[in-house]
């Protein structure tokens, strides 16, 4: 037998199954915003509306502004202790650095000027240069110990690079002050380094190299203050990336030499390669260390300004304030950055 009948006999009946129940919602789900939080589409303020609700003025869900806003990970980071000194050390400097990159192109602008027969003196380098650098050394502190968890190796390599800016200034006054005695580097001209000038230029490249690779582990503990820069919403130009420039613009600078050759094939190849060594990595540079500040005063707005958790943003059962206010509730937990 087959069928129905057969089941009966063998004591067994097929009862119909019953529809799985759907999962309880989650407890988060009915809450209500409890700070005030513009709409990302609009502004207009959805405080008080529930997680599933839409804005009453354009119809953009609440999620999605709570998408835009919330961080993820925001519970998770270390405190910082002095957020606006911290802030304000890196971005003096990322500035200083900035500062000093531009002193260095305005005795080459003024070459330029010339060529094209526009006459201005050609202002010094070496005081700019000088200045720029040591704001930014100053500003590196912060880079040491930004919070109390921070990996001892990460704080050994950032006071290292503290330290090594001693050095690099003294190598970019000498270069500088000597470049300016001799009328300037004739990067448009017959470019023919003295030894010591290629010397003072190979110590400035490796030890901006040096230092903003022992810089590096620290700036990326703070890149995770800011949740733009670790979801990669933005081009950024990268610190190893810097110091490739830098080590690109030490590889023109070692053919200096060669233009001290009685060949003179020898020495027009390596002026050509030289200047275009040094001028590509210059400008590598230059770009990397504006993007750098760019980074820096974002990461700076994150600290003293940190994004809000889930939980800062709905209402648990108590009176909220202010958005703000639910942004900064005190000490966060001492989780892995």
């Amino acid at each position: 037998m087959h069928g129905p009948k057969r089941r009966l006999l063998l004591g067994r009946v097929d009862m119909p199954k019953e529809p799985t129940p759907p999962p309880p919602p989650s407890p988060m789900l009915g809450r209500e915003l409890g700070g005030d939080m513009p709409c990302v589409a609009c502004g207009y303020n959805l405080r008080g509306l529930s997680i599933r609700a839409m804005c009453p003025e354009c119809g953009t869900l609440v999620r999605a502004t709570i998408l835009s806003i919330v961080d993820p990970l925001a519970s998770e980071l270390r405190p910082i202790f002095w957020p606006r000194t911290v802030s304000a050390g890196l971005v003096l400097w990322a500035g200083g650095a900035a500062a000093a990159v531009l002193a260095s192109w305005l005795p080459q602008t003024a070459d330029c000027l010339g060529v094209l027969g526009i006459r201005v003196a050609r202002p010094s380098a070496a005081l700019g240069v000088a200045t720029g650098l040591t704001v930014s050394m100053l500003g590196s502190i912060a880079l040491v110990r930004p919070h109390g968890a921070m990996p001892r190796a990460a704080s050994i390599l950032a006071a290292l690079a503290t330290v090594l800016y001693i050095p690099l200034i003294a190598l970019q006054w000498h270069y500088h002050a000597s470049v300016e005695s001799l009328g300037g580097t004739r990067y448009l001209g017959f470019w023919r380094p003295t030894t010591y000038q290629t010397l003072w230029m190979l110590g400035s490249c490796a030890a901006i190299a040096t230092i903003i690779l022992c810089q590096r582990p620290s700036a990326r503990l703070l890149v995770a203050r800011s949740l733009v820069l670790r979801t990669g919403r933005v081009d950024r130009q990268t610190l190893a990336a810097v110091a490739l420039a830098a080590l690109v613009m030490a590889a023109g600078a070692a053919l200096g030499p060669f233009t001290h050759s009685p060949t003179a094939l020898l020495v027009e190849s390596a002026r050509v390669v030289g200047v275009l060594l040094v001028t590509l990595g210059g400008v590598l540079l230059s770009i990397g260390v504006m993007g750098s500040l760019v980074d820096a005063v974002r990461i700076g707005q994150a600290i003293v300004f940190p994004k809000p958790t889930l939980r800062q943003v709905i209402r648990e059962g108590h009176t909220p304030g202010t958005f703000r206010d639910l942004a900064s509730p005190g000490p966060r937990k001492d989780g892995p950055p």
